[in-house]
């Protein structure tokens, strides 16, 4: 199913542990994105990876290039909220 604006996205993509690095989720992604192009009329794919997960290196493998960087700036709740300790 697609909404015909020609962008896919992958989230979320996993292989159990005991599975992993026998190309599982390389072949999986291989095959989505074409059946993507080739049936669905995708032209774009959006993927947000961290640059130093594994995910990162499949996508660049299966020849996705990094177009936009993106980074987050993340504060702890309790250096926000006072301490209630006087």
């Amino acid at each position: 199913m697609t909404d015909g604006s020609g962008l896919a996205r992958f989230q979320n993509v996993a292989t159990h542990p005991i599975y992993r690095r026998h190309g599982i989720a390389s072949r999986m992604l291989y095959v989505a994105s074409a059946y993507g192009v080739q049936h669905l009329g995708i032209t774009t794919f959006v993927i947000v990876a961290d640059p130093e997960g594994s995910a990162f290196g499949i996508y660049k493998t299966l020849g996705f290039k990094e177009v936009v960087s993106q980074v987050q700036l993340w504060q702890s709740p309790s250096s926000v909220v006072p301490s209630l300790d006087r």
